[in-house]
Parts: C-alpha cells; structure tokens; sequence
C-alpha cells in the first residue's frame, strides 16, 4: 500500500471494535514502524503536498478578501466578515474530513489541498482574536464576549452540517449500498 496504507487502533475502544482506521499521513512514517522515531525528526513533506497547500492556501485567502469585499463590518463593530469566512471554513472542514475518510480512495492532495491550505487560508483564528481586543478596548466588551460565544457555537454546529451533508450524500468507499 505504501503512501496509501491505513492505520488502525489508533482510536477508541468503539473505533477499534468497529474497524474502524484514521488514514495516516501519508508525509509521515507509520508508528509501528521500529525506527519511525528515529526518522520522524527528519520527516519532510511531499513537494507536491507543499503545492497542494499552497494553491489551496492561495485560494482561500482570496476568498477571505472577497468576503471582506462582499461584507462590511457594521457600524457597531461586528466583524461579519471574519465570522462568516470562519464559520464557512468550519463547514468545508466538516465536508471534507468525511469526503476524504469515507468517500475516497486514500489520497497524498485532497486532504492538504482543502483542509490545510483552503481552509487554513480562508479562516482566521488570530484576525477573531484582534477583533475581540479591538471590542473590548473599545468598550465592547459584551459585544466581545457575544462575538466569541457566536463563532464557536456557529463554528462547531457549521462542521457538524458539513460533516452530515456528506454522510447523507451517498455509501461510504468500500460499502455494498444497502
């Protein structure tokens, strides 16, 4: 199998029972591997996952501007525009991670393309954290908080409708459709 090889018992109890496998990182050497600790301190990626990531990457920041093109920030101060890119990527994120465990054969560039790269170019976890500051020194304080409280909540309920739109789109890779 090489770089397409699956690991298992890498989960919980349920997961192993199941047969359940996390796809292992195909830059990274296999933990039952004897010497893997050894050759993980000079573990280097791909050249073509480091393109993935950067075209990926590339794309969702463009993204991101347009949003912050598209969408003012209120006149209250809330940074719609960030909210919105995080609360997308989170669903992106969702969609994919099912996409790529269940509905793909393993792959070296869907998962660092648009996981890594879009969705770590079109989120931005330090942007909300400066806006938070920037409310709370400006007074806004409840607005801050709100600010937070909504992007986590929408944050986590945006990856479980990824993560369920997928799963209701067709069989797992390998099922018989039944």
């Amino acid at each position: 199998m090489g770089d397409e090889e699956l690991m298992g018992g890498q989960g919980t109890g349920d997961q192993e029972a199941s047969g359940y496998q996390l796809p292992v990182d195909p830059d990274r050497p296999r933990s039952t591997d004897p010497s893997a600790s050894q050759r993980r301190r000079r573990a280097t990626l791909h050249p073509g996952t480091i393109a993935a990531i950067a075209l990926g990457g590339a794309a969702g920041t463009l993204g991101r501007v347009e949003l912050s093109r598209l969408i003012p920030t209120t006149t209250n101060g809330f940074p719609w525009p960030t909210l919105t890119a995080n609360i997308i990527g989170a669903f992106v994120l969702g969609l994919v991670i099912v996409v790529v465990v269940d509905r793909l054969a393993p792959t070296r560039y869907v998962r660092p393309l648009i996981g890594t790269g879009f969705c770590g170019g079109l989120t931005t976890f330090s942007t909300l954290v400066v806006e938070i500051d920037l409310l709370v020194k400006a007074g806004r304080v409840g607005l801050a908080i709100g600010y937070l409280a909504v992007s986590l909540v929408a944050g986590m309920v945006a990856v479980y409708a990824g993560m369920a739109l997928a799963r209701a789109t067709g069989p797992r890779q390998g099922s018989t459709g039944r």
